[in-house]
């Protein structure tokens, strides 16, 4: 599948996590990049273009208007109405500007870099947190897009009241259904349902490590979250963040035929 634009939000000028993040996520989805930043580019701008090139990504700098970190530039605004994924960090967009382009579009955060005092003890994953609920069917699909398009295994969080026991093959049957299907051939990532009774919020901050993506359902430009999670994961995420607009499914649809995954707990 080809995705039309990936564009990058450069308000401080230039980034190297942001400008890396954005070149992996054009190629990945064999899409053109478009950096956009008050700044002019940096000195060693044409070496980097020549890296993308070199991956398959041609890449383009636009010197536009700022805008305050709270809001969105207009310029932002017009690129991300035609774009398949906008990239930024945390100190580029306020919360409620992010929020706002996830009604438009994914918004994909790079989280400040975490201090790992521990090793890991697993590969980097794509993590969605769901509550005990299956309203959450669309926001497990897209994290499972995420994890086939990454090549990474899918951890689906599932926070259940201590009051509530539905057994783990139920849950299992439940988010496997919700799974996107994929007659590429491709090879895919293996999934694994994770049970607990602890608020989701703080399973997730416990769960995920530096080097995964978080996967968050984004119910308004107010920064309202899918699952009762805690507004303080936009603020302060523990990961880098894949915010996606929160839609539910129209009465009377049925979630795609589960191919996407493996399953294996």
């Amino acid at each position: 599948m080809k995705y039309p634009r990936v564009v990058a939000w450069l308000r401080a000028g230039p980034s190297v996590r942001v400008m890396a993040r954005a070149t992996a996520e054009s190629a990945v989805r064999r899409a053109e990049l478009c950096l956009l930043s008050p700044a002019p580019p940096p000195p060693q701008w044409s070496s980097w273009r020549s890296a993308a090139a070199s991956l398959g990504v041609t890449a383009s700098w636009q010197v536009v208007a700022d805008g305050s970190c709270d809001g969105v530039p207009d310029a932002l605004l017009a690129e991300a109405a035609r774009a398949a994924l906008v990239v930024t960090d945390t100190g580029s967009l306020g919360v409620a500007a992010r929020s706002q382009l996830a009604q438009l579009v994914d918004v994909y955060v790079v989280a400040k870099p975490q201090v790992q005092v521990l090793t890991w003890l697993r590969e980097p994953a794509v993590v969605v947190g769901v509550p005990d609920s299956p309203d959450s069917t669309h926001l497990v699909s897209a994290a499972g897009r995420e994890a086939v398009l990454r090549h990474r295994d899918l951890i689906v969080l599932h926070a259940q009241s201590r009051a509530v026991d539905v057994p783990r093959h139920v849950l299992e049957r439940r988010w496997l259904t919700a799974l996107p299907s994929d007659n590429s051939g491709a090879p895919h990532p293996s999934s694994r349902v994770v049970v607990t009774d602890r608020p989701v919020t703080d399973a997730l901050r416990d769960h995920v490590e530096a080097g995964d993506v978080l996967v968050v359902g984004v119910h308004s430009p107010c920064g309202v979250l899918t699952g009762n999670l805690d507004a303080s994961l936009l603020e302060a995420p523990p990961c880098d963040l894949l915010l996606t607009r929160a839609a539910e499914h129209p009465a009377g649809d049925t979630a795609p035929s589960p191919l996407g995954l493996n399953l294996a707990v």
